[in-house]
C-alpha cells in the first residue's frame, strides 16, 4: 500500500512538508524505508545467529 502510494503521489505533494512541517514527505518516505530494511538486516542476523548456536 505505501509502495502504490508513493508511486502514484505528484511531485509537489512528495516535496512538500506535511502539516507546514519544513521536513519533505519524501524525507519522511526515505527514513521510514531505513527503518524497514534496519530491521530487516537485525532479522537476517539473528537468523544467521541461530543457525550458528544449533548443536
Amino acid at each position: 500500500m505505501l509502495r502504490e502510494a508513493i508511486a502514484t503521489a505528484s511531485w509537489s505533494k512528495l516535496t512538500a512538508g506535511p502539516g507546514g512541517s519544513p521536513t519533505k514527505q519524501a524525507a519522511h518516505i526515505h527514513g521510514a524505508a531505513m527503518h524497514d530494511l534496519y530491521h530487516a538486516g537485525q532479522i537476517q542476523t539473528l537468523k544467521a545467529l541461530q543457525k550458528t548456536t544449533k548443536p
